[in-house]
């Protein structure tokens, strides 16, 4: 029994201590021509920006909130006033799931880059 115990609480510690860095990574969409980057360590997300090569575009988020499963940040695009509040979690396939509101509303499902 004890050792059941001490195998729960391990599973339970590592899944939540890895649980931003899944987060981690270069993602893509059909819907945008935008690379979205998210940079993660261990405890949190650091660092979110867009960049596309085709309209030399290069967009930094505003970390708004965040827990183990999702965050949400805001983006603004001070060339064209564009601004959208972005909700994003993981589902169970390891999509990114990118929810907006705003100037946009609206769900985008990205994929991860394998590079």
């Amino acid at each position: 029994m004890k050792n059941l115990f001490l195998v729960f609480l391990f599973t339970f510690i590592s899944l939540n201590i890895f649980a931003q860095k899944e987060f981690e990574g270069m993602w893509v969409s059909k819907e945008s021509t935008h690379i979205n980057t998210i940079l993660a360590d261990n405890d949190k997300i650091i660092k979110v920006f867009n960049f596309s090569f085709q309209e030399d575009a290069l967009i930094e988020e505003t970390i708004l909130s965040q827990d183990k499963n999702e965050f949400v940040t805001e983006l603004y695009n001070k060339e064209n006033g564009y601004r959208v509040t972005i909700h994003y979690k993981l589902n169970k396939k390891g999509n990114l799931v990118c929810e907006y509101f705003g100037h946009y509303e609206g769900k985008i499902i990205s994929k991860k880059l394998n590079i």
